[in-house]
């Protein structure tokens, strides 16, 4: 089933999309399509060159395409995959106290306190993450490929990890993947 991306009825919030940016749009034919999830909705009706919305990472345009569940179980498993096959992945070291870095984050749903390790594909994006932080103490450490991720943060009470700022996951949910990804 397809959802017709000009019907303001066919776009809600949180919705996974396609769009054409405004600030590339003169490209043309040529500009990118730009995905994201919608964060709000900015077309007040119909509109025959689709609907202008706003997405959760920023950009602004108007909507090209309607991904289906499909299509971002595909993306989400695309993803993973490519993940636990780099050479090499990377989280946050305390140097103070030995351990790898973990944040405490607020459950919205159970309004509990969760505790979050981050890690990243590669050392760009975990030194783009550490200039955020701006703390001497905490450096970028490859995490162990001997063993499996997780068992890297073992005895940690780890909820969630963090992979490129970008995705949660569960701790569990991260240990069916990656042994799903990796079986041989």
């Amino acid at each position: 089933m397809f959802l017709d991306e000009r019907k303001i009825k066919n776009i809600v919030i949180g919705l996974y999309v396609g769009i054409i940016d405004d600030k590339e749009k003169k490209l043309g034919d040529e500009a990118p399509i730009r995905r994201g999830y919608v964060k709000k909705i900015l077309s007040k009706e119909d509109n025959e060159k689709g609907i202008k919305v706003e997405l959760s990472n920023g950009r602004k345009g108007r909507v090209y395409e309607i991904y289906s569940k499909n299509d971002i179980r595909k993306e989400t498993f695309k993803f993973y995959n490519e993940f636990f096959y780099e050479k090499r992945i990377y989280s946050l070291w305390d140097k103070t106290k030995n351990k790898y870095v973990l944040s405490i984050a607020d459950n919205k749903i159970t309004n509990a306190k969760e505790l979050v390790a981050f890690l990243f594909s590669n050392d760009d994006k975990a030194k783009e993450f550490l200039k955020k932080l701006n703390n001497k103490n905490i450096c970028i450490k490859a995490v162990s490929r001997k063993i499996k991720v997780a068992e890297n943060f073992k005895g940690m009470n780890i909820s969630k990890f963090r992979i490129n700022d970008e995705r949660n996951i569960a701790y569990e949910k991260l240990v069916d993947i990656e042994s799903y990804v990796t079986q041989q």
